[in-house]
């Protein structure tokens, strides 16, 4: 098969680069999901090895990053353009990506399909639960996504229930103060996971905080009486700062007679 001057442009040509569409956040994603097979463990790793590999390349679709139209997108899709003679200018250039009827996916359909498919990839890679669609039997239409560009930026919706389409997102959408999720099941090692809705990064970070986690009740008849006190939180919480020391570190604060029992709140 001939491949259409979509696919030409997006592998690349013997005088120009091709493009990547990036691996967003696969490596950290999959950081923190448990894997307890080889198989497993080997395709992860031919996954992130293949994204690795295109990490000099321009990167088309950023959804994660922005839904700016981008640098790299304009650049590939002005040379399929060009190849084809068609306009070539900015305002063409987002109309490619987001009409359907347009010349460019009305002649090449797999332009379409190819935008679909990063989206969707860079959007189950978005951390935010709250970002995805609400549960509901949809079907393949309601499925479907529907582009727009409004002051040079895409909007993408889609999953619609009787009204409007949801408008999705690849990246985290919070409000000023709170803090960006990282981690979409984040791992039970990180002192995040006790901290929220405070960022730590370190155990500088615990010093600041004025109250730290307890760790739920010691005695369930008498609430008042913590897991943890102030001072055992704060160590517990500084272990899990360190990666892999942290290990050794938990077991021995455990290891003590005074607090081996805490084992069972």
């Amino acid at each position: 098969d001939k491949p259409s001057r979509v696919c030409v442009r997006l592998r690349g040509t013997h005088d120009s680069s091709g493009y990547t569409i990036g691996a967003a956040e696969l490596a950290r994603q999959a950081a923190a999901v448990p894997v307890h097979t080889p198989e497993l463990n080997t395709a992860r790793t031919c996954a992130l090895d293949y994204f690795a590999a295109q990490a000099s390349l321009p990167q088309v679709y950023g959804w994660e990053s922005s839904n700016a139209l981008e640098v790299g997108t304009v650049r590939w899709v002005r040379s399929i353009a060009q190849d084809l003679a068609f306009p070539a200018d900015i305002g063409n250039v987002a109309q490619y990506i987001r009409d359907v009827d347009h010349l460019l996916i009305k002649n090449y359909p797999e332009f379409r399909c190819f935008r679909d498919v990063c989206f969707y990839f860079k959007l189950f890679l978005n951390p935010q639960l709250e970002a995805f669609p609400s549960k509901a039997p949809y079907s393949q239409r309601q499925a479907q996504l529907t582009f727009y560009f409004y002051q040079q930026h895409f909007y993408v919706g889609g999953y619609a229930t009787g009204g409007a389409p949801q408008l999705l997102s690849a990246k985290p959408r919070v409000r000023r103060g709170e803090v960006t999720p990282l981690h979409r099941f984040s791992s039970r090692a990180d002192p995040n996971a006790y901290t929220r809705p405070t960022r730590i990064e370190g155990e500088d970070d615990l010093l600041h905080m004025w109250e730290l986690p307890d760790f739920g009740d010691k005695d369930v008849e008498n609430a008042s009486a913590k897991a943890l006190g102030q001072h055992d939180a704060e160590l517990l919480l500084s272990y899990l700062t360190v990666p892999y020391l942290r290990i050794p570190l938990v077991v021995s604060f455990f290891s003590s007679e005074d607090r081996i029992h805490l084992l069972q709140v």
